[in-house]
C-alpha cells in the first residue's frame, strides 16, 4: 500500500514537471457511504463489477478489460511540440490517492453505522483508516455520523482530525517546495514559495 501511494505522488510531481497541470493529489472520504456502493450504485455486485469493466466507476488502482489506461496526447511548451501519455477519465486515481477514514460500526447501533471501509469495493489502493470518535455517547449512538468533528486539531483525541491532517500533508510545504524548484523554469518562475506571501 505505501509503495503504490508513493509511487501515486512520484506521478503526480512527475506528470507537473511534465507541464501538465493535473491539480488533485488527493482524495479523502470522511464517513462516506461508499461502502454500501454495490447497492447504492448499481442493482448488485455483479452490476457494480459490469459497471467498473466498462470503465463507468473508477477504481484505486484503475482496473477493467486489458485496454491501456492512458493516451498519448500532443501539446506545445515554449513554441516546442511535447507528447505526454495522459490518463483515461476511468483512471483518475492513477495519481489521485485516496484516503477513506471512518468509525467502525457494530451492531448498527454503536459507532458509524453510514460510513465504513472502502477499499473491498473501489480497490486495494483506497487507504482505510478507521477511527475512534472521542465521546463515548457519540461514538456509540446512532448520530455518530456526524461526530466525526466534535472536537479540535489540538484535542489529543481528535482522531478523525488529526488523521485528515497527516493524510491530506497539510504540512506539505516540504515536498511541494522541492517539487516547485524541480519544475521547468517557464512554468516555476515568479511563484511564490508554499507559506509565503506572493
Amino acid at each position: 500500500m505505501t509503495a503504490y501511494r508513493r509511487a501515486q505522488r512520484q506521478l503526480w510531481c512527475e506528470y507537473r514537471r511534465l507541464g501538465h497541470p493535473w491539480l488533485i493529489t488527493d482524495l479523502v472520504t470522511i464517513g462516506s457511504p461508499l461502502t454500501y456502493a454495490e447497492t447504492l450504485l448499481a442493482g448488485s455486485p455483479e452490476d457494480f463489477n459490469g459497471r467498473v469493466t466498462d470503465l463507468e466507476l473508477p477504481t484505486c488502482p484503475p482496473r477493467g478489460p486489458t485496454a491501456p489506461f492512458s493516451r498519448q496526447d500532443m501539446y506545445l511548451v515554449d513554441g516546442r511540440l511535447r507528447s505526454i501519455r495522459l490518463p483515461i477519465s476511468a483512471a483518475p486515481f492513477a495519481m489521485t490517492r485516496w484516503t477513506n477514514i471512518y468509525a467502525p460500526a457494530r451492531a448498527l447501533v454503536f459507532g458509524d453505522p453510514i460510513g465504513g471501509p472502502i477499499a473491498p469495493v473501489f480497490g486495494p489502493g483506497v487507504l482505510d483508516v478507521p477511527v475512534r470518535l472521542t465521546r463515548w455517547w457519540r461514538r456509540n449512538l446512532p448520530w455518530a455520523h456526524t461526530g466525526y468533528w466534535r472536537q479540535p486539531a489540538s484535542d489529543p483525541n481528535a482522531q478523525a482530525t488529526r488523521r485528515l491532517w497527516a493524510e491530506l500533508g497539510i504540512d506539505s510545504a516540504r515536498w511541494l517546495n522541492k517539487h516547485v524548484e524541480q519544475m521547468p523554469w517557464e512554468t516555476s518562475i515568479g511563484a511564490p514559495r508554499i507559506g509565503e506571501a506572493p
